[in-house]
């Protein structure tokens, strides 16, 4: 079953660089359709990972995948885990 609203974003692999992570995943963001596809650019040319998190969801990281320039890649179906939900005030 196709996951809709899901987040995902795409960071190079192996970054070290903690303080980097939030500015490449707002440039590579992107959502679900309802079909589940999701288009994430620009990406960081070498190997790169991506996160996927939604609710209900285990927040999870696939890959590695190869980023080249001007390269479309499909990187086909990505599963999140249901995990448990945390709800608090």
């Amino acid at each position: 079953m196709p996951l809709a609203g899901a987040e995902l974003a795409a960071v190079p692999r192996g970054l070290r660089e903690m303080q980097f992570v939030d500015s490449l995943m707002e440039a590579s963001h992107g959502t679900s359709a309802a079909d589940g596809g999701f288009h994430l650019s620009p990406l960081a040319p070498g190997a790169v990972d991506v996160l996927a998190w939604a609710p209900g969801h285990r927040p999870a990281r696939f890959g590695p995948f190869p980023s080249e320039a001007g390269l479309d890649l499909n990187i086909g179906d990505i599963k999140p885990e249901r995990g448990p939900v945390i709800i608090g005030r």
